[in-house]
């Protein structure tokens, strides 16, 4: 037995969410920046990076996250209503210790 639902009734019971400032928007691209940068810094995967920088903006109120990360860099794009904010951030530090290797 299936039940089919159509999208737009299933969104349309859930409470329209309040969309973020642009201060909060700022924070909320700070505090993932650093987040991402700390993840970078102690080896974390690219993938790992974005995977956790999207999924702490959207659990803090943020509609939607675009983020791009490189080497030694990471885009923010903090989405929330009509408001936008966008960061990038320069990641130093991200080397292998061999100290702690041998």
């Amino acid at each position: 037995m299936t039940v089919e639902t159509d999208p737009q009734q299933a969104n349309a019971e859930l409470p329209a969410k309040t969309p973020l400032t642009y201060e909060e928007l700022a924070d909320v691209v700070d505090l993932s920046l650093w987040a991402g940068q700390l993840l970078m810094q102690y080896g974390a995967e690219s993938l790992r990076v974005e995977e956790t920088i999207h999924r702490l903006g959207t659990a803090l109120g943020c509609d939607w996250m675009d983020i791009f990360v490189s080497s030694n860099d990471i885009a923010v794009t903090t989405i929330s209503g009509l408001d936008f904010r966008t960061k990038i951030r320069r990641v130093i530090g991200t080397g292998v210790n061999m100290t702690i290797v041998s």
